[in-house]
């Protein structure tokens, strides 16, 4: 099933929001604007059901794809540094700070299974394509 997808843009007036918190400097509050997150959702879901237990969003599981890839990390840790790190949450779509992990080490691999490497290949193209323009 296509992941719930919390409305990200709805913010909890007690809570400060990542956006507001962050340096808009920072490298991946950059790339998280620039990443085009739209093109990845429309090529993912026809890859989802409508039916079954839901899946995580998938900008989550794309987000954590790269950055397992921009900082050469196993599932586990970036899992781990997700939850320690606001830039990896902000840059998953998280709009408030998170204090427990997003998902199961292992569900990052059924995701990379359920992409294949057609799916991987485009993340670096994405990605490649953005380091071009900086």
């Amino acid at each position: 099933m296509i992941g719930r997808n919390n409305n990200q843009m709805q913010i909890d007036m007690f809570k400060a929001t990542l956006f507001e918190q962050l340096n808009d400097k920072h490298p991946l509050y950059s790339l998280a604007h620039a990443f085009p997150w739209q093109i990845v959702e429309k090529e993912f879901r026809h890859l989802y059901s409508h039916t079954g237990q839901p899946a995580h969003p998938i900008r989550l599981m794309t987000g954590l794809t790269i950055l397992q890839r921009i900082h050469k990390l196993s599932d586990e840790k970036v899992v781990a540094m997700w939850e320690e790190n606001p830039y990896f949450q902000f840059f998953c779509g998280a709009t408030a700070f998170q204090h427990q992990q997003p998902c199961a080490p292992s569900d990052l691999t059924h995701f990379r299974n359920r992409i294949g490497e057609k799916g991987l290949t485009s993340f670096s193209n994405y990605l490649l394509t953005y380091m071009e323009t900086k």
